[in-house]
């Protein structure tokens, strides 16, 4: 037995940050216990060592921990142990047993393998015994009553056959277990289509109407899968490229600079991300620049999560794809239509969504919409959304306080495990003369594009308290306010 050095129930539990709501739940779903001897053992007798004599936690995310283990011989082994959330355990494991071989085989020459023209039965069969879609271990199949339904979940004959499985999803679950009082962490609850589960359906249906037809042809049959990673998630970004700091840098504002600096370097990421794509895997660069493959890798995204995250993005798109059918395709009309009374209401509706973005983006060095922070900003963060909670009452009348205050109780409670907090339709605007930082690294569920990146690599500054709110951060409905002082956001 290894001297951890450590509380062995570290091992088992999540230490990295806290939560400001649904905090025993999010705990919860990142606690696993394990056999450490028997680990250890298994290490060794791997490596062909004696014993191990020291093991510490290195690392953790939303969805596996990291360990690092020193045998008696000087060996030194990583080992990941996934959490309870990170998938069916089955096909995980097996998903990244193949990868590993496939890698393993693979390198170094390998390339990729593509059915084209006249090819002998039994090569063909071959391939496609080695290179598939599906059955998928995405967590968006698996999560919550998902896990327990019958859906299909591959594998799949075609590209049209996993988009349209998303969407099919997506309907089974909304209309089996969509609660019309369910609260979307970090944004708006509001009297929209967000609680409706039939709104949700009829996008989807729309959805389903156009996916397919989406999809590149036979000729670019590789772009599929590239234009669902269009960007790592090391360097997403989805603002304005900025390669050069402006000629009046040095007399901007502290906090403008702050901006300009993260924006010129996230700029610069990007460039060269794209860049050495174009050299290196020109599939990926096809898909990149594709005239329509961001806006399918973004309505497949959307199609995921509208119930569990927003139900405005999606929408977006499909105005988007509606407006610009005739750009796509030559020929014909799209096959749904919004009218100028939904579109007005959309664009009611994307103005709490955007403003509770900008209220976020404004928090994003402390708090993550999920309600994530770091341990050593928690106190703070609790503080000042318990001043929050008394700057909105104060400022709210009817329906909309009272929900802002069911929402916000547990937070003045001391509680921390109660609902996320759910912005009131009210706009919350950034406090002014609030200095942010840098963002911490915390891996939580994958950004959609439409929203800018608040995770990447960046160098962290000096902490900044908290600027208390005040009555100023509540303000009128249908009304956004922004301090000049405040930068508008990149988009």
């Amino acid at each position: 037995m290894a001297s951890h050095g450590e509380d062995v129930g570290e091992f088992f539990r999540y230490t990295t940050g806290r939560w400001l709501w649904d905090e025993k739940q999010q705990l919860l779903e990142r606690y696993r216990e394990f056999n450490i001897q028997e680990l250890q053992a298994t290490v060794a007798r791997t490596l062909g060592s004696h014993n191990c004599v020291s093991m510490s936690k290195i690392g953790e995310g939303n969805f596996n921990k990291v360990f690092r283990l020193v045998m008696d011989d000087g060996a030194v082994a990583i080992a990941r142990i996934p959490h309870p959330d990170a998938g069916p355990p089955r096909y995980t494991t097996m998903s990244e047993v193949v990868t590993m071989e496939f890698v393993q085989n693979a390198f170094p020459g390998c390339q990729p393998a593509d059915i084209s023209g006249d090819v002998a039965q039994g090569i063909e069969d071959e391939v496609r015994k080695h290179f598939v879609i599906g059955p998928t271990t995405r967590r968006e199949f698996w999560e919550k009553e998902r896990a327990l339904m019958d859906l299909d979940r591959g594998p799949w004959k075609s590209a049209s056959g996993y988009v349209e499985s998303i969407a099919h999803r997506e309907i089974a679950w909304i209309s089996q277990y969509a609660r019309r009082d369910s609260i979307i962490s970090g944004y708006p609850r509001g009297k929209g289509s967000q609680k409706s589960p039939q709104d949700h359906i009829a996008l989807l249906e729309k959805y389903l109407s156009v996916v397919s037809r989406l999809l590149p042809d036979d000729s670019d049959s590789g772009i599929l899968t590239s234009t669902m990673a269009i960007t790592p998630r090391l360097i997403d970004y989805h603002g304005e490229i900025q390669l050069r700091l402006p000629e009046d840098f040095k007399t901007l504002p502290e906090e403008e600079r702050d901006r300009v600096r993260d924006q010129v370097q996230r700029s610069i990421q990007v460039y060269l991300y794209e860049d050495r794509t174009a050299r290196v895997n020109p599939l990926l660069d096809r898909a990149i620049r594709k005239p329509h493959g961001k806006t399918l890798a973004q309505l497949v995204s959307f199609a995921g999560n509208s119930w569990d995250d927003h139900i405005v993005p999606l929408r977006d798109t499909l105005i988007d794809v509606e407006r610009d059918w005739p750009r796509i395709f030559e020929t014909g009309e799209c096959l749904y239509h919004f009218s100028p009374e939904e579109r007005s209401e959309h664009s009611e509706e994307s103005k709490g969504y955007s403003a509770a973005q900008a209220f976020w983006e404004m928090l994003q060095s402390r708090v993550q919409s999920d309600g994530w922070t770091t341990v050593e900003d928690f106190d703070d963060a609790v503080e000042y959304f318990s001043q929050l909670r008394e700057a909105g009452l104060a400022s709210l009348e009817g329906e909309e306080r009272d929900e802002f205050e069911a929402s916000t109780r547990e937070l003045v409670a001391g509680e921390v495990t109660g609902q996320p907090l759910a912005l009131p339709n009210p706009r919350l605007s950034p406090p002014p003369n609030q200095t942010t930082r840098p963002a911490r690294q915390h891996a939580s569920k994958p950004r959609s594009p439409i929203q800018q990146s608040r995770k990447g690599p960046q160098t962290s500054l000096s902490r900044t308290p908290l600027r208390p709110p005040t009555r100023d951060d509540v303000t009128q409905p249908g009304r956004r306010r922004r301090s000049p002082s405040h930068p508008q956001p990149v988009t």
